[in-house]
């Protein structure tokens, strides 16, 4: 190979290296940037979604562009602790949604649901008046059963004998909704 050939193949390599490290400083800027806008991570607190995550697991949950659907599990804003907590959507805007003692068992607008991912049996005092405001275990208990309002939706723990959710204090505001979960890594 002459010097002239070495020198091209040289300058080729170097051309090649400096694309792909401005690929990489690009890509790199577009995932820190991302962060805060489009996903976020986020670390599991509590026992209140096992079997489905335990405390300390650590989760990605996109903050933007998703719909929400019967399942979907959410992070949101608890304003009355100042603290992220971590759900189940159990029910939408319109919906009624109501607990059979009888049963043991949550209904959505009639139907009983079928919820494979809840850790445990409901205990004989999950839903009782003297651990849920009264309006609302009254309204949960009721045939008719409680109207999710519009811009509201109804969160339950899996670990439903351990969690602190909308069996106790109603449904909450979307507004307060940071994301929907996405993956655990």
């Amino acid at each position: 190979m002459t010097r002239n050939e070495n020198n091209k193949a040289k300058t080729t390599v170097i051309r090649t290296l400096n694309t792909l490290l401005v690929l990489i400083i690009i890509l790199l800027v577009f995932i820190i940037a991302s962060i805060n806008t489009l996903w976020a991570p986020f670390t599991v607190n509590g026992p209140s979604m096992e079997n489905t995550f335990f405390s300390d697991d650590k989760i990605i949950i996109v903050k933007r562009g998703y719909t929400l659907d019967y399942g979907d599990i959410i992070v949101f804003n608890r304003s009355d602790v100042d603290r992220k907590v971590i759900k189940r959507v159990i029910a939408l805007p319109n919906d009624h949604i109501r607990y059979s003692k009888i049963e043991k068992a949550w209904y959505r607008n009639g139907e009983k649901l079928i919820e494979n991912y809840v850790k445990e049996e409901y205990s004989d005092s999950y839903l009782s008046s003297t651990s849920t405001d009264i309006d609302i275990y009254s309204a949960l208990t009721s045939q008719e059963g409680l109207l999710v309002n519009e811009g509201e939706i109804f969160v339950l723990g899996d670990n439903r004998n351990d969690s602190y959710d909308s069996h106790s204090y109603g449904a909450i505001s979307q507004e307060s909704i940071i994301g929907k979960y996405l993956f655990k890594y």
